[in-house]
């Protein structure tokens, strides 16, 4: 990147931890001892080099102690004050971290649902959470090229007055190893990138090989061999990456090495030549060597300084695509709305396609949901159910078209008060690592009797009371051995618990009773729709006995709506959904 470029993406850093509670006292304590424990390496070669004329020449005795002092009681002071400011910045930079943290995990789940699906993005949220995590190291470079500053204008003010012309070798030398550094770290952070995808990749399959989730397909399926030669391939892969960087970062070495012997020959050569002929002092040789040395060091600090932050501002120029990246394609508008039983929710020509897709997952669909109505969408796998809920809850945006909510364009809501509207239940659904009265309402202060309600409508209060900490009791063994490990119809049913316990306008089931046989997901429809009476409500089922619960049915085959209407209207029309109905019906009535 050019030089303004690493300005401005050091600077972004450099706000961005000013702006936080603890920032300012972060960098100014980090300052103040970077300064300091730069100029001390000088001050200990200056007075070393003083002592060492004094005891070849005069010997005063006042001279001798007092540098001694210096040399002796420096390191102490030194000790005991980045002993307690070292203490001060670890609980500062904790706290920054943590705020880090926060605001990182903030943007990510306000992030919308379909972008978060994108393989690309998942990599750069990666590397971006990686350069938010490690950005008050920004810090400690700038810190490092302020206090390289001072040491140098200290330095140069020294070796000038041996020659001049060992400051012009040493700094060409300096100059040369600065390209091989930029060099190297160009290509290490190309090589980087490319090995975070791998990684990103040889961890998932990492995850399901160590997985207790995956273990009985892994065995029932034996498919062992299978997975291993996945790992294999992905680990000889990323290795290549780690023989490519430690090849790169060898050749950059040898170069180094090259150099810092040109240069220590030239060192020794100028100041040999001084003390033989020239009678220098042993003492001053001394000051001048440590000092030309320190020169090298702090220019080669500076510029290795420089070249860390450039490094740092290609990851930093990634945090900051992530953290600029908008939240949604719509802008959320500021309306907030209303939904009651004289409301409609309406899609008008809805097409969408998935990123990455050519395929219409759903095409020109049209359908009204009234506020007072139950509505069942039934089809087979792929035909576009789920996209639809989707699509209705404002996780995905039409690619084509739009959904009305009482005549106005659904982004001209809130979309956090839009989604506020409804109480949805995926196939997918989620157990968390947290108590069962946690997964239901999401809250530590929850109302008890609420909550034994909703349970005991949907038919799990008998189990909870039999829990070893009842409402307590953690879902998972992960944390607590005394946790409990519900079944699916189980999970299921705390799922519903879930959605019916935050009482919204509109409730969605999105084929969550699909592992429950046919009369245990026919009862769980039956009471879910006598608690929800009053209630618009969306279901979706591969299986029909629940159909009859709904107002009208909506038949989705190959992303459209093939079908609508009541159930009687459906299946007198000889179509798709009669032909669904009677196979189904065949099934539970034959013996075969």
């Amino acid at each position: 990147m050019t030089f303004r470029k690493n300005l401005l993406n050091t600077m972004y850093l450099v706000k961005y931890i000013l702006g936080k509670q603890n920032g300012k006292l972060f960098v100014f304590l980090k300052l103040i001892t970077s300064i300091y424990n730069a100029l001390i390496p000088i001050l200990y070669t200056v007075v070393s080099g003083l002592l060492i004329n004094e005891l070849c020449e005069e010997r005063n005795i006042t001279k001798i102690v007092i540098y001694v002092m210096i040399i002796t009681c420096t390191p102490l002071l030194t000790y005991f004050m980045n002993r307690q400011i070292s203490k001060k910045i670890f609980k500062l930079n904790a706290a920054l971290a943590l705020e880090f943290k926060i605001d990182y995990f903030d943007r990510v789940l306000s992030m919308e649902y379909e972008t978060m699906e994108i393989p690309e993005i998942q990599v750069k949220k990666m590397r971006a959470s990686m350069a938010l995590l490690n950005s008050t190291g920004i810090i400690d470079l700038l810190c490092r090229v302020v206090s390289s500053a001072f040491a140098l204008i200290t330095v140069v003010s020294i070796v000038s007055s041996l020659n001049p012309f060992i400051l012009i070798f040493v700094s060409t030398i300096l100059i040369i190893n600065y390209f091989i550094n930029k060099k190297n770290n160009n290509d290490q952070h190309n090589l980087n990138k490319e090995r975070s995808l791998t990684d990103m990749q040889l961890g998932i399959i990492d995850n399901v090989l160590e997985s207790f989730d995956h273990a009985k397909e892994v065995r029932l399926f034996q498919i062992k061999d299978f997975l291993l030669d996945h790992y294999i391939s992905h680990s000889k892969k990323l290795h290549n990456i780690d023989l490519k960087q430690l090849s790169r970062g060898n050749k950059a070495s040898n170069l180094l090495t090259l150099t810092s012997f040109m240069q220590q020959l030239a060192l020794y050569g100028v100041t040999l030549y001084e003390v033989l002929k020239n009678a220098m002092p042993v003492g001053s040789m001394t000051i001048y060597m440590g000092t030309v040395g320190q020169f090298a060091g702090t220019v080669g600090g500076l510029l290795n300084s420089y070249l860390e932050l450039s490094k740092k501002s290609l990851i930093t120029q990634e945090l900051i695509d992530f953290m600029n990246m908008p939240l949604m394609k719509n802008n959320s508008g500021n309306l907030i709305p209303e939904f009651d039983e004289n409301s409609t929710i309406e899609f008008r020509n809805v097409s969408f396609k998935y990123s990455g897709s050519e395929r219409y997952a759903l095409e020109n669909c049209n359908i009204t949901i009234h506020g007072n109505e139950k509505l069942c969408i039934v089809g087979e796998n792929g035909a576009g159910k789920s996209t639809f809920i989707k699509l209705l809850v404002r996780l995905y945006s039409p690619s084509e078209g739009a959904i009305y909510l009482n005549g106005r364009n659904i982004n001209e809501y809130d979309v956090l008060a839009y989604q506020r509207m409804f109480s949805t239940v995926f196939q997918d659904y989620t157990e968390y690592p947290m108590t069962v009265a946690q997964n239901i309402a999401f809250d530590d202060t929850y109302n008890i009797n609420k909550l034994k309600k909703v349970c005991s409508e949907c038919g799990i209060e008998g189990l909870i009371e039999k829990l070893p900490h009842k409402y307590d009791t953690y879902i998972g063994k992960e944390i607590f051995t005394d946790g409990f490990n519900p079944s699916g119809g189980e999970s299921q049913r705390i799922a519903i618990a879930r959605a019916l316990y935050s009482e919204r306008d509109i409730y969605i089931l999105d084929e969550p009773t699909a592992a429950l046989d046919p009369m245990a997901e026919y009862e769980i429809y039956t009471q879910f729709h006598n608690m929800i009476k009053n209630k618009c409500a969306v279901l979706i089922t591969h299986r029909l006995s629940a159909v009859q619960l709904a107002d009208k049915v909506a038949v989705f085959a190959d992303g459209q709506i093939a079908e609508y209407g009541t159930h009687k209207e459906l299946y007198n029309k000889n179509g798709i959904y009669t032909e669904m109905f009677d196979k189904q019906s065949q099934f539970y009535r034959d013996d075969t």
